[in-house]
Order: structure tokens, then C-alpha cells, then sequence
């Protein structure tokens, strides 16, 4: 879900521009592959923690729950409050491994490879002089 959400938010190559269309596109696929891959790692690292953290709040979510229906009642105070928990739990048990441009932190061993390996091609992107705005 991630990888498409990072696709899919990425604009169009301008329709004239050859080196959009040639070694810049093919760059960029791979560096929004690996990006994608990186934080997919960590979250599902966050949402094991959450899981063991808050049980009891985690199983309607994963059941099915359908967040429109008036009937079902969920606790968002409580998910926040685990989500934050969570995320302090990862922090002090996990070593941080990277942290990317723009701060996203990674803390798992393979978050944190294709995070770098994203960032080879990221500078890849930016010494061939793609446009930064499409990536």
C-alpha cells in the first residue's frame, strides 16, 4: 500500500523532456522501489509493536472494522496514545540504523539498507540533473 501511495503521488514527466524519458525515469522507478520497501520495513515494525502493546485496541482494527459504521465504536484517544507509545518503545529498544533526507528515521536493519541504497540513487537522480520536483 505504501509503494503505491509513493507512486502514485509522483507527477507525470513533462511530455517534451527526452532525459525524462530515458535514464531519469528508469532511476526514478528504482529510487521510489527502495524508498517504498524502507518505510514499509518500519512500519511494519511500528505495527508489531502496537500489536504487542495494545492487543485489546489493535483487534478491531485488524479484523475489519468498518470505521464508517456508527455502531462500531473505536477508541482513537487509546490508538493514538498506543501508536505513541509504540513509537517510543521502538525508539528505546532500536538502535537508530539512518535517518534520510527529510528525517524519516529508520530502525530496522533493512529499513535502514534500502533507505541508504535509495539515497545512491537519489544522488544518482541529481547528478544526471533530473528535476527535483518528480522526485
Amino acid at each position: 500500500m505504501a509503494a503505491g501511495l509513493l507512486v502514485g503521488l509522483q507527477p507525470a514527466p513533462a511530455p517534451g523532456d527526452s532525459v525524462e524519458l530515458g535514464g531519469c525515469g528508469a532511476l526514478r522507478a528504482e529510487y521510489q522501489h527502495l524508498f517504498a520497501e524502507a518505510i514499509t520495513a518500519e512500519v511494519e515494525l511500528l505495527s508489531a509493536t502496537r500489536r504487542r502493546l495494545c492487543p485489546d485496541l489493535e483487534q478491531p482494527l485488524e479484523g475489519g472494522a468498518d470505521l464508517r459504521d456508527p455502531d462500531q465504536e473505536l477508541d482513537f484517544g487509546g490508538l493514538i496514545a498506543c501508536r505513541q507509545q509504540a513509537e517510543l518503545s521502538v525508539q528505546a529498544a532500536s538502535p537508530l540504523l539512518y535517518t534520510a533526507q527529510g528525517g524519516f528515521r529508520f530502525f530496522t536493519p533493512s529499513g535502514a539498507s534500502q533507505a541508504r541504497a535509495a539515497q545512491r540513487v537519489l544522488a544518482q537522480l541529481e547528478q544526471q540533473g533530473c528535476s527535483r520536483d518528480s522526485f
